[in-house]
């Protein structure tokens, strides 16, 4: 697609949707999102404001999934890895900062940099590991915005918010997800 200065191209393999089966431990196809595709990458080409999502790296993060990439191009977001060491601020153009689950903590630096940009205005996602981990840096900062990161596991009750009815898979609203609220 092009169109207004900018271009995107859609791989023919995002036009299916797919799905891990855990049964067979395969994936597969489910369905077929070609309008969904191109929808998104006309509404990228004719936006006015772009948003970018930085991703930190270089504290033992997981990638995020496939799956999760393709959710946020789809829905408009430029994707961009984040070194802090090599940066004196989170860029300006972040829309939107996610911290996922560091396997090493932080740096007091770090922690001022991401406190800084929280401060002024920006949005920030910040995910736990599963792994029990001794990251006080990231635990401060974490618990400086009301969270406790602590033993355990969360499950909820509502079938509304788990899938298939079990507890501890949650589906979170996204209500406020693009606000300018901190999501944690």
């Amino acid at each position: 697609l092009v169109g207004n200065g900018r271009s995107r191209v859609i791989d023919a393999n995002d036009y299916y949707v797919s799905e891990f089966n855990y049964q067979t431990y395969q994936s597969e196809i489910t369905g077929i999102d070609m309008e969904g595709q191109i929808t998104a990458g006309i509404q990228y080409l004719w936006s006015d404001e772009t948003y970018s999502v930085y991703v930190l790296e270089g504290h033992g993060e997981p990638e995020l999934s496939d799956n999760t990439k393709d959710r946020l191009r789809k829905a408009g977001f430029e994707l961009n890895s984040l070194v802090l060491l090599k940066e004196e601020k989170i860029p300006e153009d972040c829309s939107l900062l996610i911290i996922n689950g560091p396997t090493s903590d932080l740096t007091d630096e770090d922690v001022s940099l991401v406190s800084e940009y929280i401060k002024n205005g920006g949005a920030g996602f910040f995910i736990a590991s599963s792994d029990i981990l001794d990251t006080p840096n990231y635990d401060r900062l974490i618990s400086s915005y009301g969270a406790v990161i602590t033993n355990g596991m969360i499950w909820d009750t509502d079938p509304a918010y788990s899938f298939q009815g079990v507890g501890y898979y949650i589906i979170p609203s996204t209500a406020y997800l693009f606000s300018q609220e901190i999501v944690i």
